[in-house]
């Protein structure tokens, strides 16, 4: 499996909030409706459309309409003010960098309730119980960079692996783990997973090193408590120099 195509499939999963469709009939699927802000739709249709079926094997039948990630919960919406981003959930400031551009809450969520709209099964309950809590767009060129705040529910995705560590968490996610296979596959070149502390929370950073070296997608995924993770996703080069990318986040007093 090519690295675009994988990469293009974790865009749509992960970004929900740059991603909508309508449901057409029932031999679509929802990867065949979306319009990628990222326009990422055309590559991604093929491994989107394998995890479609995938979801559906793992059991449509649990999905219901009215899961809410938040309730039971102590998660709190983070806050964007002009070009800063603040979780007081997380502990963390991000400022963004220079050209970078927040979307509205509106933007998201009418997004995300599309892209929701168009799922059905397993796939629908698992989208259900993630947060796209942020985003950031910038146009450069030819080249839509993006970066995403994603929280997921771990304990109400997964009951049976609540306690999972960032690297189960990579390796067991419906979407995410096209990462892994393709790392174990040897189509994928990523680093070593690497600890950093960003804000007063610490992550793994898994790094996909891209073929042409100027474009790596880098992943972000730090456990918040016993019911959420956080994962921070800089696709196509939108953190290349990660070292400066990191230097955005500041720990709240």
């Amino acid at each position: 499996m090519k690295k675009s195509v994988i990469m293009a499939a974790v865009m749509v999963s992960l970004l929900t909030a740059v991603s909508c469709g309508e449901k057409k009939n029932g031999s679509e699927t929802a990867a065949e409706t979306t319009t990628s802000a990222s326009e990422t739709s055309v590559t991604a249709e093929a491994v989107t459309t394998d995890a479609a079926e995938a979801a559906t094997e793992k059991g449509a039948d649990k999905v219901t309409d009215d899961i809410d990630p938040v309730k039971g919960t102590a998660f709190v919406k983070g806050k964007v003010e002009g070009n800063v981003y603040t979780s007081e959930y997380t502990g963390i400031k991000f400022t963004a960098p220079d050209k970078w551009e927040f979307r509205s809450d509106d933007d998201i969520t009418s997004d995300n309730q599309k892209a929701l709209d168009s799922m059905e099964g397993e796939m629908k309950r698992l989208m259900s119980l993630e947060i796209t809590d942020a985003e950031m767009l910038k146009n450069d060129g030819d080249d839509k960079k993006s970066i995403g705040f994603i929280y997921s529910n771990v304990k109400k995705k997964y009951p049976d692996m609540s306690n999972m560590t960032e690297e189960e968490f990579l390796d067991q996610d419906i979407f995410m783990g096209a990462l892994s296979a393709a790392k174990e596959s040897g189509s994928l070149n990523m680093a070593e997973p690497e600890k950093v502390t960003l804000g007063r929370t610490e992550f793994t950073r898994f790094r996909i090193i891209s073929d042409d070296e100027n474009s790596d997608d880098i992943i972000y995924i730090g456990r918040i408590d016993d019911d959420f993770m956080l994962m921070i996703a800089a696709f196509r080069g939108a953190a290349q120099d990660y070292k400066a990318f990191e230097s955005c986040f500041e720990a709240l007093s």
